[in-house]
């Protein structure tokens, strides 16, 4: 490992890579989640909250230099399966001879591991199976991490969990379940545990009992109705809590995410050890408070995700107080059927935007149903890989002509529109007309999806935009016949890249 100097710092990469072995098992893993793992599982115990983080992050990127991770992108990254083989091989031969290793994963198992070989595990890895129940409870007292995302898991036995004390580490992601697990409130060890993308309608107040929890994830579970108040804000160890995309349309009365999600900011504001957050908001009042409320702050500033959701009363949004959230990547606004307008004074406020780095990390924009007619403060963020819009059937324009010339000429000199974007899904536009002006260079570009869009007639390319990364464009095959081109050189450049869609 070539950037690592000291013994010392040899010694922990070595046990860094050994015991996150069970972790990847040659399939990839978010940055973030395999930080948290590492929290919980104690690597990273020389520093607390954000520093461990740093200090997680630091690991990451020294593994990648030496090539024992390879990057991936949505900010994920994987170990190679020969790299994976040594570091099982280096844990099966280390001198702790109390932590053993049992990793299958992808090797099409139907049902777990037959009991006497979960006596002495310490981490287990079953992902990417098809297991759809779990069991009697198997006894294993030394476990300390279980992975069982990827399967297809409906039922548990109710004893399942009950002989798993030391139990650190649950990961549910990517499961059927459409009821919280019986058993798990007990595992009074557990320090983290991810539901992320799980078909759970709802959480048992007894998970409150869970008072070493430090990692929670309800990202992307849309079923969600039932969130019990005082849940969260007894969970007092809590220091990254994940429900970006948590939600569900039918809350039930006495969810705290019913009536606008203003209860679980205020349940937020109690959580002395929060330091990771990313949210879900039904309400101005809700997004209103969590960005002033003064124990907040910081937390949100570093927030990486946010989503508004069924906002039915917000009509306009601050730019400029969306782009104080200095570490937002990703930001969905999903059914806030009356927003018509991004408000930025784009002679004044570009300008401050700008050099504050406003927008500097954000990645990922999705809007889905709105009165917006366009979407130009798109333009302020120069790292933006993917965008999607749909389902708003006033938009007229993506970039509009009128207000980029409100935007003054010096700031416009710098400015490259989407010079990163690498997909730009477009779908349900009725009246979009234009996405910019005119033909920009797209040297990121992989992807562009139009549908239903039929007074969109001309794009931005010009004979080069794009083709140097064999773009693909999607749309249905009327559409593609009526696109006006500059010229016919650049038709015939761009007719290889058409993917036709049929409805």
């Amino acid at each position: 490992m070539a950037s690592k100097k000291a013994p010392r710092e040899w010694e922990h990469a070595i046990e860094v890579l050994r015991s996150s072995a069970s972790k990847f098992s040659d399939y990839g893993i978010s940055i973030e989640d395999l930080i948290d793992c590492w929290i919980c599982e104690g690597f990273l115990d020389e520093y607390n909250g954000i520093g461990a983080r740093n200090q997680g992050s630091s690991l990451i990127r020294s593994l990648l230099h030496v090539c024992l991770l390879e990057e991936e992108d949505d900010n994920r990254v994987k170990m190679h399966d020969v790299v994976c083989d040594m570091a099982l091989w280096i844990a099966s031969t280390t001198e702790k001879q109390e932590e053993r290793y049992l990793v299958l994963a992808g090797v099409g198992l139907t049902e777990t591991p037959r009991s006497e070989l979960w006596q002495e595990v310490t981490r287990m890895s079953l992902m990417q199976n098809k297991i759809w129940r779990l069991p009697e409870s198997p006894a294993s007292p030394h476990l300390l991490t279980l992975f069982l995302s990827s399967n297809y898991i409906s039922m548990a036995n109710e004893e399942f969990f009950q002989s798993m004390a030391s139990l650190r580490v649950l990961k549910l992601s990517h499961t059927l379940p459409r009821h919280f697990l019986v058993g798990i409130s007990n595992l009074f060890s557990l320090q983290n545990l991810y539901l992320s993308e799980t078909g759970i309608e709802g959480l048992p107040l007894e998970l409150r009992y869970l008072v070493n929890l430090k990692c929670l994830n309800l990202e992307s579970t849309y079923r969600i109705s039932k969130f019990p108040g005082q849940l969260i804000s007894n969970l007092k160890m809590l220091e990254a809590l994940r429900m970006f995309k948590c939600d569900s349309s039918k809350q039930k009365s006495s969810s705290i995410l019913f009536g606008g999600s203003l209860v679980l900011v205020e349940e937020l504001v109690g959580l002395k050890h929060l330091n990771v957050l990313t949210i879900t908001l039904h309400s101005f009042a809700a997004l209103q408070r969590l960005l002033t409320s003064p124990r907040l702050q910081s937390i949100v500033s570093n927030t990486p995700s946010l989503s508004l959701t069924n906002c039915r009363s917000l009509s306009s949004l601050s730019v400029l107080t969306l782009a104080s959230l200095r570490h937002l990547e990703a930001l969905d606004m999903m059914d806030c059927k009356d927003l018509e307008e991004m408000e930025i004074d784009y002679a004044g406020e570009v300008k401050r935007i700008r050099e504050t780095h406003g927008f500097f990390s954000l990645h990922i924009v999705s809007i889905w149903g709105s009165k917006l007619r366009h979407v130009t403060w798109l333009i302020l963020a120069p790292n933006l890989k993917h965008i999607a819009v749909t389902n708003c059937r006033y938009l007229e324009e993506i970039i509009s002509l009128d207000k980029l010339g409100e935007i003054p000429s010096e700031e416009m000199q710098n400015l490259i529109p989407f010079a990163r974007l690498g997909f730009l899904y477009l779908g349900g536009l009725e009246n979009l007309r234009s996405i910019y002006p005119r033909a920009l260079p797209f040297p990121h570009l992989k992807e562009l999806h139009v549908t239903l869009c039929p007074k969109l007639m001309k794009l931005p390319f010009d004979c080069t935009s794009g083709l140097e990364r064999k773009l693909i464009i999607k749309g249905q095959e009327w559409w593609w016949n009526n696109l006006q081109w500059d010229d016919q050189a650049t038709q015939n450049a761009f007719l290889p890249c058409l993917k036709k869609w049929h409805f």
